[in-house]
């Protein structure tokens, strides 16, 4: 789950290890909200994520799913 708080513009990521029970999505969603989130984003990255940042790939997706997930969501954040 993605997270903005338009006051302070502070995104809060949360990620969960793979194969761990957690905190439930209503949980994080209630925290984020509670932290002053004033839009949430919530998706599942599971094996099929990939995580670039600054034209650097940090996460690759598992190699059955590189070629079967053909978009995704990007993120930017303007830098002042």
């Amino acid at each position: 789950m993605i997270g903005y708080n338009s006051n302070k513009r502070i995104w809060t990521l949360v990620v969960q290890p793979d194969g761990n029970d957690g905190m439930s999505l209503d949980a994080i969603r209630d925290l984020l909200i509670k932290q002053g989130n004033t839009m949430i984003l919530s998706f599942d990255g599971s094996g099929s994520s990939t995580l670039v940042k600054d034209t650097k790939t940090i996460v690759n997706p598992d190699g059955y799913k590189n070629n079967a997930i053909p978009n995704g969501a990007t993120f930017s954040v303007p830098i002042k």
